[in-house]
């Protein structure tokens, strides 16, 4: 039986405790010269479920990299558990969301018009706005949000949260 090296038993750690946590994950190590890493991408949970395997993986990482100084600090070794040397944990439920529910003429969802209280921001910025004002709700409001943009061709789509107005609206191609 094959020895699994320490950067892939601390995905697999990681996706155990995922589990646990009720979290959709997917969970990739990588070896090459000089270290290892290991790459989490969040698909679905709560944002408590989130915060606490973000808090939990910490000690999976075995140091930091000073990028002022260009060098790697080994400031959080651990004898007894597996770690690795970069430890990425990506919250992607988002762009799951995205991805599941709109539809797939209109896949280029960062490239339409966001605003709330019609004042024009990044897509970056409407789903932060979103997620602060929905809360814990704010996966449920954006599935909704995609599925009605998604009926009947709809050019935009509104919501209203805590007095806020939330839109997004097609980018219209202009003829040549």
């Amino acid at each position: 039986m094959r020895k699994l090296t320490n950067a892939a038993q601390v995905a697999k750690l990681i996706k155990q405790q995922a589990k646990e946590l009720g979290l959709k994950v997917t969970a990739k190590s990588q070896n090459f010269s000089m270290g290892n890493s290991v790459h989490v991408h969040i698909l679905s949970g709560t944002d408590a479920a989130v915060e606490q395997l973000k808090k939990d993986t910490q000690k999976y990482e075995y140091g930091t990299f000073d990028g002022m100084t260009d060098s790697y600090h080994a400031d959080n070794v651990i004898e007894d558990i597996p770690q690795t040397k970069y430890l990425f944990v990506d919250d992607d439920r988002a762009e799951n969301i995205i991805k599941e529910n709109l539809d797939q003429t209109e896949k280029r969802f960062y490239e339409h018009r966001f605003t709330y209280n019609n004042v024009n921001c990044t897509s970056y910025q409407w789903l932060q706005k979103l997620k602060e004002e929905a809360e814990e709700d704010w996966q449920n409001v954006l599935k909704t949000l995609l599925q009605d943009f998604n009926a009947a061709g709809a050019n935009s789509v509104t919501t209203q949260l805590n007095g806020f107005v939330f839109q997004i609206t097609k980018n219209r191609k202009e003829a040549a």
